[in-house]
């Protein structure tokens, strides 16, 4: 539920406009011309996030798939051959200079479909054990940022031809990395 509500105070020759929007776990509100997002947990009160506070996520792209809703998509995208093409913004076009010499790279992208609210979950091979949701790959987390290690096929401009993704259409890039087995691969 959301609660929006709107309060105008005169002082003088200056309004200043007071919006709370009451969202399930804190209050984002506007005053004095800056937001501050307040925790309604009892335990984490204390924290207010304001200005430099809070971390920035700039989507650099967006994914196309061909899963258009969770249900179509694997629990695991990268045993599967399904095409996916990887847009980047214009303004991060540069930074996909060489790009192409690279067969694999790890992308992480925004699951905004998820929940964020669940703590335990159990799993597709495990339903009969609880685990805590750091234990598992189950998109429904606290910061819902998928990881995938990809197939590079082709670049072409600003968009990158993958395979082995289980992201649904739309979704944001946050970012790029090339893959190295030599580092990545954990024997």
């Amino acid at each position: 539920m959301v609660q929006i509500e709107n309060k105008t105070k005169e002082n003088d020759t200056e309004k200043i406009l007071a919006l709370t929007l009451k969202l399930p776990l804190f209050v984002l509100q506007f005053e004095q011309n800056k937001f501050m997002l307040r925790s309604i947990n009892k335990s984490a009160s204390k924290h207010i996030i304001r200005g430099e506070d809070y971390m920035n996520l700039k989507p650099i792209g967006y994914v196309h798939s061909p899963y258009k809703e969770r249900k179509d998509a694997p629990s695991q995208g990268r045993n599967r051959d399904d095409k996916f093409q990887i847009e980047i913004l214009e303004e991060f076009k540069d930074g996909l200079k060489g790009i192409e010499k690279r067969s694999h790279l790890i992308v992480l992208y925004w699951l905004d479909k998820s929940k964020r609210d669940i703590l335990q979950t159990t799993t597709p091979h495990d339903k009969n054990e609880v685990k805590g949701i750091f234990n598992t790959r189950s998109p429904a987390r606290p910061n819902p940022i998928a990881f995938n290690i990809v197939d590079l096929d082709k670049v072409e401009g600003s968009i990158l031809h993958v395979r082995g993704m289980d992201a649904l259409d739309g979704s944001t890039v946050v970012d790029i990395k090339p893959y190295a087995k030599e580092i990545d691969c954990v024997e």
